[in-house]
């Protein structure tokens, strides 16, 4: 994560490799939700948003304070 990409393109095998890489993290989770794996009484699940705050020049535009009121 954070790391810069330098092609707009993949290849065959990235692509092979980036789809075992879900499968490998969905059976995980697959798993931790048939045995139980998460430290709550109420079964309850997470999900990470990630959001870019940008100009029309795609520049950092500093405005978190903003978004989030």
């Amino acid at each position: 994560m954070g790391d810069e990409v330098a092609s707009s393109g993949f290849s065959r095998q990235q692509r092979q490799q980036y789809r075992e890489k879900v499968r490998l993290c969905l059976d995980v989770f697959e798993r931790m939700l048939r045995e139980g794996g998460f430290e709550s009484d109420r079964p309850l699940t997470g999900l990470e948003i990630e959001l870019n705050l940008v100009d029309g020049d795609y520049q950092p535009t500093m405005s978190n304070k903003a978004v989030l009121e």
